[in-house]
């Protein structure tokens, strides 16, 4: 059974994280994953010390920008949305997308 998770962000916010996630590449993901994880572990832990004041913004190396705002609630959408692009990553052979049956998509 798929667990549904529940942010306390609008629709609209979602969107644009989601687009920024969408666009960011891989390796930046892996360092955002890899730097607010061990953030919400130590530092933030059940505090929300941002008071929706403080951002944080990252360019990825093709240009692409990633920026939300230090809450526990976006740093979790955002790892969260991160940890299901990487895994998407990290299922694709390689060999055309997910949609082809027979992999022989994408071949020449």
């Amino acid at each position: 059974m798929k667990e549904e998770i529940k942010f306390d962000l609008n629709t609209e916010r979602m969107e644009d994280l989601d687009f920024m996630i969408d666009e960011f590449s891989e390796r930046g993901c892996v360092l955002v994953d890899d730097l607010f994880a061990d953030l919400i572990a130590e530092y933030y832990g059940n505090n929300d010390l941002s008071d929706g004041r403080m951002m944080v913004e990252f360019t990825d190396e093709e240009g692409h920008s990633l920026s939300f705002i230090l809450s526990q609630t976006e740093i979790h959408y955002v790892l969260h949305m991160i940890d299901r692009k990487l895994y998407t990553y990290s299922r694709d052979d390689g060999g055309g997308g997910f949609g082809d049956e027979d992999g022989t998509a994408g071949l020449v």
